[in-house]
This record gives C-alpha cells, structure tokens and sequence, in this order.
C-alpha cells in the first residue's frame, strides 16, 4: 500500500518521516463518532483500571478493565461520551475477539503539498498539542 508522509526533520545523512499528521487531528476523528454509537477498536495496551483502545488512526479512548482482554484484540465498543476541553472519549466495552484483516487505505486529513504547522488539540482544550516543520 502507498501511503504518503511528510518530512519531520532534515540533518545531515537523515531524514525523519512521519505520518500521523496527515490522518487529522482530534476534532476530526471526534467528528466522525457520536455518543450513543457502537463502533469497532483495536485494544492498544492494558494499563488497570482501563485499557487503551484505538478508534481511529488519531484517537483513542479509554474504557474500564475487562477480565481477558490483551493488546492486538478487537473490540465493539459503545461511546458512553466525547469531551472536546479534555480530549476525551470515553467507552464501555461490549465484546473482544481476535480477528485477523488486511488494513484498508487510511484516510488523510490534509491533501495539500506543504505543511509548516500541526495542531492535534481541539481550540477548547486546555492545552495544546502541536507539531512545527
């Protein structure tokens, strides 16, 4: 699969890619779920009292600890809330289960040939997450 990058760095003999900046930032992904809505995850890492799953390439959620679930599983989950000022989303876990696919095309954010400046935080949280080229 093709998948584009932008340069993070240039010295010397090295270059340093990243992609992550190109798939949106939070208010994006957020905008694309609801509370009240059953979606599919990835359970990223298990940290009690709550496991970390991925949503969307961009964001993630927490969700309290269930018995026998790892990293790498599946999940459906159900979108309890999404809080813009916090950079949260919160979940309930509905079922895990190990499920092996091939990764679609990721959906990119930016289309443009250029980017100077990435700012990953919505503008009502209190703090702000940004990445300079």
């Amino acid at each position: 699969m093709d998948i584009r990058a932008v340069i993070k760095s240039a010295e010397s003999n090295r270059i340093t890619l990243s992609h992550k900046e190109l798939l949106g930032n939070w208010e994006e992904n957020a905008a694309m779920l609801s509370a009240g809505e059953t979606v599919a995850g990835i359970v990223r890492s298990v940290e009690p009292p709550k496991f970390l799953w991925s949503l969307r390439a961009n964001l993630t959620g927490l969700a309290k600890i269930k018995e026998d679930v790892f990293p790498g599983q599946q999940a459906s989950v159900y979108i309890k809330s999404i809080l813009p000022a916090r950079m949260k989303v919160s979940l309930a876990i509905i079922d895990t289960f190990d499920f092996s696919y091939r990764p679609s095309a990721p959906k990119y954010f930016f289309s443009g040939k250029h980017m100077d400046r990435f700012v990953y935080s919505p503008p009502e949280s209190g703090k702000e997450i940004t990445v300079d080229f």
